[in-house]
């Protein structure tokens, strides 16, 4: 993984592939630190990895203007967390059943 980091420094890790998240909830009005403010969540991509973004309007003088822009990269492309149907299966994953029933040593 360390690798994988490094040689991707050497390239540009700029965000792009921008699309609104369809799980969360859609762009609406709300009030963060007493300000009211037009928030949208989205996902986007990088040469690293995947991550979710949070963006806030509020209102400006001549039109809504940018408050905030938050980016978290979630997960490493090539390292990516094995859930739902990608999650391990058969005998090489539940190979610690047995240890789980026995008594332990020390008792």
């Amino acid at each position: 993984m360390a690798r994988t980091i490094r040689d991707a420094q050497h390239t540009t890790c700029a965000a792009t592939n921008f699309k609104f998240d369809a799980t969360r909830t859609p762009s609406h009005l709300v009030t963060r630190a007493g300000v009211e403010c037009l928030e949208a969540i989205f996902q986007s991509e990088t040469a690293l990895g995947r991550g979710e973004d949070i963006f806030r309007l509020v209102p400006g003088k001549e039109g809504p203007i940018g408050w905030t822009f938050h980016t978290a990269l979630q997960e490493l492309k090539g390292f990516e967390e094995k859930t739902g149907w990608n999650r391990p299966k058969g005998d090489s994953y539940a190979r610690h059943q047995d240890r789980r029933t026995e008594k332990p040593h020390w008792q």
